[in-house]
């Protein structure tokens, strides 16, 4: 069993002793705070949307407290009675879209499990070496094929249907992202795996500059390799007409970006660059 799956059953036994009066916490923990964790470990990270949904379901309808002051304190004493397990609700964001989300997560150093005793060995061996293809890669992605052939480096190798089954259980289990044949790592693996990220892969990872939230899928600064989320670009130089690389300051110009709202930006550079090459012929 892993270190996550045990401490979540230690978990489920402290809902139980919760019920009991132990001092000042118990005055601050009560129904809806249960209800909210336990929403958490069923769901393990949720939208913005889906966090406000689980929070009215905690109350009753007609005592529904305001949810923007609310929602922190709740999370808040949560994670004061659970931060001795090592676990905590966390907040970050989705690479995909910039979408606020939140995840139960196991913030144990030193813990490279999934939240499960149902992976093996060689499957957590797997899940290491394709966390590793993906940060060193260029774009925080990998091709379906690439991963698959991870499966004849392990320790113990698995067949390519073994490997296919696998990266489908990885993608329910809502670790890794899977879009038209690409890979990449959700963003509860982000959150849970940030320290582990950015301590064995000090070189290949960035913290973008603008969310402060570790980036692997961006845009680069050609001039200085600043890396940024894409839709932090996108925020950053909506109506600018002369963007900036908010690290070396000189003109922001990269042909990764694609983020809703930066294909314009995108566009003008490659019109500029067009137009100079024939101003450079004409000459």
């Amino acid at each position: 069993m892993s270190y996550f799956a045990a401490k979540t059953i230690v978990i489920a036994v402290y809902f139980l002793v919760l019920d009991f009066n132990f001092g000042p916490m118990a005055r601050n923990y009560g129904n809806a705070h249960r209800k909210f964790l336990q929403g958490m470990m069923c769901c393990k990270v949720c939208n913005a949307g889906q966090v406000k949904k689980l929070f009215n379901l905690c109350y009753d309808q007609e005592e529904i407290p305001d949810f923007t002051t609310t929602i922190v304190n709740l999370i808040r004493d949560i994670n004061r009675a659970i931060q001795s397990y090592h676990m905590e609700i966390r907040k970050g964001v989705d690479e995909e879209d910039g979408s606020q989300c939140y995840a139960l997560i196991n913030c144990y150093e030193g813990s490279l499990s999934l939240g499960s005793s149902t992976y093996t060995a060689v499957e957590l061996e797997f899940f290491q070496k394709l966390m590793e293809a993906v940060v060193q890669s260029d774009n925080g992605v990998v091709s379906s094929i690439s991963a698959l052939n991870i499966m004849d480096d392990l320790s113990k190798p698995m067949t390519k249907y073994d490997g296919q089954q696998l990266l489908e259980r990885l993608t329910e289990g809502k670790w890794i992202c899977q879009i038209g044949g690409k890979i990449s790592l959700s963003a509860l693996t982000i959150m849970e795996f940030t320290q582990y990220l950015k301590e064995t892969f000090p070189d290949d990872v960035q913290t973008c500059r603008l969310c402060k939230q570790l980036v692997l899928k961006g845009s680069k600064c050609i001039e200085c390799d600043t890396k940024l989320h894409c839709h932090c670009v996108a925020r950053l130089f909506k109506d600018n007409k002369r963007p900036s690389c908010p690290v070396c300051s000189n003109k922001w110009q990269s042909d990764d970006i694609s983020a809703p709202g930066t294909s314009q930006g995108t566009t003008r550079h490659k019109k500029q660059s067009i137009q100079g090459t024939k101003r450079g012929k004409v000459r």
